[in-house]
This record gives C-alpha cells, sequence and structure tokens, in this order.
C-alpha cells in the first residue's frame, strides 16, 4: 500500500480515537449551592455552603477572580456595597467542571424619608387618614401614632376613634435589605368643641 494512501486512512482513524478518548474524560457536575446570602442584604459577610456527589475537591471564585481551592462554607468578610457574585466548582483528577454561580447585592444605603399627607389642622373629626409615597420601589413602611408602638402599615393608614387634641403620625421606610429611613411626621389637632 503506497505511503500516502496509508496516511490517508490513518489521519481519520487516529480522530476517531481521540474522539472516543475524549468523551470517555468526565468532568464533575456543577456543584449544588445550598445556604447563602439573600438576594438583597445589608450584611457585608458573605457564607456559602456547596456539595457535589462526584468532586474530590472544590474550587471558588469571588467577584470573577481566579479559581482557588476551597471547601464549604466558603466564607467572606467585609464586603463593599454593591452587586456580588459567587461562583464554585468541583475538581477531580479530569480536571474542573462547570461551576454553579449565586449573586446578590450588598445595601446598606438607608431610603429617603417618604412624603405624607393627612388631615388639615385643626379638624373636628375623630377619624385620619394618612397617604403615604416614596419614590423607591419595593419599600415597605412602619407607622407610629403618637406614643404608640410602630407597626407595619400600608398606604393609607387610617386611624378612628381618635381622642380630641393634638396627634402626631411618624413613618419610617423600610427597604428590602432592611434599612430604614429617618421619620417623616404629620402632625394635626382634633377640635371637637
Amino acid at each position: 500500500m503506497p505511503r500516502a494512501r496509508f496516511a490517508a486512512l490513518l489521519v481519520p482513524l487516529v480522530l476517531v480515537l481521540a474522539q472516543a478518548g475524549a468523551a470517555a474524560v468526565a468532568v464533575p457536575a456543577a456543584p449544588t449551592i445550598g445556604d447563602g446570602p439573600e438576594a438583597v442584604t445589608a450584611s457585608t459577610n458573605a457564607s456559602f455552603t456547596f456539595t457535589s456527589s462526584d468532586a474530590a475537591s472544590f474550587e471558588c471564585s469571588l467577584d470573577g477572580a481566579a479559581f482557588t481551592a476551597c471547601t464549604s462554607p466558603a466564607s467572606y468578610t467585609a464586603l463593599p456595597e454593591g452587586l456580588h457574585s459567587f461562583r464554585v466548582r468541583g475538581v477531580d483528577g479530569e480536571g474542573p467542571g462547570p461551576a454553579a454561580e449565586r449573586t446578590w447585592r450588598i445595601d446598606q444605603t438607608a431610603p429617603v424619608a417618604p412624603t405624607l399627607t393627612g388631615p388639615s389642622s385643626p379638624t373636628s373629626s375623630t377619624s385620619a387618614q394618612i397617604g403615604i409615597s416614596h419614590g423607591e420601589a419595593g419599600v415597605s413602611f412602619l407607622c407610629k401614632l403618637d406614643a404608640e408602638a410602630e407597626e407595619p402599615c400600608t398606604s393609607p393608614k387610617t386611624y378612628t376613634g381618635l381622642a380630641a387634641g393634638s396627634h402626631t403620625v411618624s413613618v419610617r421606610a423600610r427597604d428590602a435589605a432592611g434599612n430604614t429611613s429617618t421619620a417623616a411626621t404629620h402632625g394635626w389637632t382634633i377640635d371637637t368643641a
């Protein structure tokens, strides 16, 4: 058999054998990330647990840094405010597998105080409706009437059966990370005479 023809037959055979060998290489599947921070949090610390049924060890990466050896749980402290990403991949004798990823945002900035509307003063009405508005999406509100305890509330907040005299409502906004604003207040006087 001429050498050129033999080489032509040999090249496809080598490729088939190489592909068969490559198919036999199995890297670990992406690990499963368990516990970790909430999607939005005020905490500057984060800890992640992760597992894999077929990885001999793990490598982790925070915010796009190079992967380094790690164990579960992987903990990080004193992180800056903003968006973060954690990636972990399993490693075995064949090398690293695909990474699993979790993203979250650290928010330590308090929202601004809400805007309130309420009864004019003086008024003879023993009821009051307080309108509450805020420019930041996803905030909730905490309301307090006079010396009563603060409680979660929605807009409008209605009070009934109020006694004659001066009243003040204080309302704070709370964002998804748990940061709270300073209080906005609305005061009025009920005069039933």
